[in-house]
Parts: C-alpha cells; structure tokens; sequence
C-alpha cells in the first residue's frame, strides 16, 4: 500500500490560469494523445492493519508519438494504492491540490510515477479537478520528471503537464472517506472510562502514529487525551500500555523518515512532562 504523508499536500480553490489541450500529454516541447479508454481514477476503501483508509489508483496513459528523434514512445503516470489524504473526490471537484515531493520517505515509497523508459518520481505536481460528470472527470495536471532518460534536457527535471477525461472506476462517499488522521480523532473521541476499550484505542493509535505521519489536529487530539486525567486512570493498574505509546511517539530519527515530526514531540514531551503518571515514561529530546 502506497501511504501519503497528509503534511505533503495543500489544496487550493481556485484553478491553473492555463490548461492544454484537452487529452494531451506534453513532457516539454513534445506531445502526445492521451488514451481515455486506459486512463483512470478508481477510490475505494480497503483495511489496513485493522483500520479502513480510503485509497486512490489514478492510471494516464499516454499513446505512442514521435519523441527526440529517438522512434516512437508514449508514458504513463500513475499511482497504486495511495491514501487519499488530501481528500476524496466528491470534496475534491473544482478544487486544486499540490504534491511538491516525489518520495514519502515515512513509508520509503515514491508518490506518483512516470514511465516512458523506466520509472521515475514525479514532483512538483499541480492537480486540479474539474466538476464530475457522470463516471467521468477532468483532470488538468502539470510536473516535473525527476529522470526521464534521456540526453540533455530530457534527462533530469523534465516539465510535463497534460488534461484528460478520466472514467471514475469508484467514488467513496463524504460519510465514508477515512484518513489515518481521520481514525485517529475518531479513537480519541471513542475513550471512555473502560480499561479494555481505552487499551484497544490506544494500541490502535499506537499503530497508526508509528505507520503514518498525521496533520496537526490528529497530534493535537493525542496529545490532548494523554492529559486527560480519567483516561489515565483507567490505566492506574498497568501503565505498560501508555509507555509503549510514548516510546514509540517519541522516537526520532530524522526529519525525513521519522513519522512523528520533531516539532510535535517536542510538543508533547514539554506537556507530558506536566504529567505525574506520564514522567517516568518522557525522556528528553535535544
């Protein structure tokens, strides 16, 4: 499964001032048709690890044309199982997103992929989605190919951008849509004041935070509930449960790959810290 880091996108209202022709694929100065009969977005949800997280394959296909003197090519870009963490497609409609890296380095797995020669990152893409229409939606999408394959210009840092109609193979509902964020706030509003509940809770957080990086209000709602005075009560008779947790919340490696920012342990750590049940637990970070 193919996981994006929810901190990697920004979503924009408005639309790209320029869009190319309709069905066509342009990778700098040449172009290709676009084939609509291979071309696809499917969203669905599927478990994960005990929890349900709403996935994207998004599939373009370009058609075979000539390209630098080198014979006939044509390219595809896609993704495969990708938490749609930037929102489902309803929300999405008329709206633009932005994906700047071509690598989650969380779950050391490439983004969206192009292939002409090989496969290589995308970065820098700009997204926008235009009204659904039946099975059908306008997709105005423009990047950089981190390698292509080529010589010269068309080695490394190659613009593309295209439009294309896609066929919408699945749509997952407003009411259905799930995010490892999502899940996590509901957990948080799930506590009670029942030792077994609140374990299974937070072994499932526990999981999701040591998996997937969040955005700031799923951290901010963990951090919240183990301030939470009756929710550690309830686990008075064995703590094993809450050290756990902030062992694995509270290791870092790097910038990059770490799933919980540094920033957010500090966060935590400077209110558990306030804690009494939760000291012994919180070791420094520099």
């Amino acid at each position: 499964m193919l996981i994006l880091t929810e901190g990697l996108f920004i979503i924009f209202e408005q639309k790209p001032n320029h869009q190319p022709t309709m069905n066509t694929l342009k990778i700098k100065d040449y172009i290709f048709p676009i084939d609509t009969a291979k071309s696809y977005i499917k969203e669905y949800n599927q478990e994960d690890f005990g929890q349900t997280y709403t996935l994207w394959d998004v599939w373009v296909q370009g058609e075979e044309a000539p390209f630098m003197d080198e014979g006939m090519h044509s390219g595809n870009i896609r993704c495969e199982q990708m938490i749609a963490t930037q929102g489902n497609l309803q929300s999405l409609a008329e709206k633009t997103i932005e994906v700047k890296g071509a690598y989650d380095y969380v779950t050391d797995e490439h983004l969206f992929t192009f292939y002409v020669l090989t496969h290589n990152g995308v970065k820098d893409n700009e997204i926008t989605f235009g009204k659904i229409e039946g099975n059908k939606v306008a997709v105005y999408w423009k990047g950089v190919i981190e390698e292509l394959g080529f010589e010269g210009d068309y080695n490394t840092n190659v613009p593309f951008e295209l439009s294309c109609e896609l066929e919408i193979k699945g749509m997952v509902s407003n009411e259905d849509y799930h995010t490892p964020s999502s899940v996590v706030k509901i957990s948080v509003g799930s506590t009670n004041d029942d030792i077994d509940n609140n374990s299974n809770i937070l072994e499932a957080i526990t999981e999701i935070t040591d998996n997937h990086r969040l955005n700031d209000e799923a951290y901010d709602a963990v951090i919240k509930l183990l301030c939470n005075k009756s929710f550690l009560e309830t686990f008075e008779g064995d703590t094993d449960p809450l050290e756990d947790f902030i062992s694995n919340f509270t290791h870092f490696t790097d910038d990059l790959t770490s799933p919980v920012p540094k920033n957010i342990i500090q966060k935590a750590m400077k209110k558990w810290r306030k804690v009494e049940m939760l000291e012994n637990f919180v070791d420094n970070v520099e």
